[in-house]
């Protein structure tokens, strides 16, 4: 927060007071983070001032996010600067703005220099980064490929732990059977079968037992 500017950098319900420019504001921010994209900040001052309200819009979100001012749309493209978009204009008592930023299931790869992740992907929707995990796989993980542009789906698990956004779809197994244990190595063509892949937040990994997990799923292209 600076003399004229306030800004919000986290996503999360809450409230605050705060003095801007001198005027007392009451903040209420709701947010359905990070399931969903929609956030909303109502702005309570004590009387009506100019100034300015600086939205964080992450790097996940790729710049986009529709931004709405009492029901009325803003572009924002403009002023996005330093990953924020700066909202200018004389706010009132019951003002409240909206964000809604897009929850797409993303496909992240990591620079090629970084050896140990070359070739391989991970999964992301909105703010978290997902996981697979063993217990939701009947496979080696290590043996589990992604294809280029694998067809994946969000649902809502009320299963796991407290609840969560799972993501799902159709993988690749690299095929074991043939492999004597004891081999190390073995001059061959790799074989690969369908597989069904269950990713859940990575922050969730760990709750349901010990077992194996695995951010960095190898791309199969």
């Amino acid at each position: 927060m600076s003399h004229d500017t306030l800004y919000t950098h986290l996503y999360i319900g809450g409230e605050a007071e705060v003095t801007l420019d001198g005027i007392p504001v009451k903040l209420v921010q709701s947010s359905e983070m990070p399931w969903h994209g929609r956030v909303s900040l109502t702005l309570q001052p004590e009387q009506a001032v100019k100034w300015t309200v600086a939205v964080r819009i992450p790097g996940w979100a790729q710049g986009q996010a529709a931004v709405q001012v009492n029901g009325q749309s803003c572009h924002i493209e403009d002023s996005i600067k330093d990953g924020y978009a700066y909202i200018t204009r004389t706010w009132a008592a019951g003002d409240t703005l909206e964000l809604e930023f897009p929850m797409e299931i993303q496909q992240v790869r990591a620079n090629p220099r970084i050896r140990a992740n070359a070739g391989k992907s991970a999964i992301q929707r909105g703010p978290l980064v997902y996981c697979l995990e063993g217990v939701d796989h009947n496979a080696l993980l290590s043996s589990i490929s992604l294809a280029t542009d694998p067809i994946l789906q969000a649902r809502f698990d009320p299963k796991l732990v407290s609840g969560a956004v799972v993501i799902e779809g159709q993988g690749f197994r690299e095929k074991l059977e043939e492999w004597d244990d004891e081999a190390l190595y073995r001059a061959t063509t790799n074989e690969y079968a369908p597989v069904s892949i269950k990713a859940i937040p990575y922050y969730l990994w760990g709750n349901r037992g010990e077992n194996e997990m695995m951010v960095w799923i190898r791309a199969k292209y």
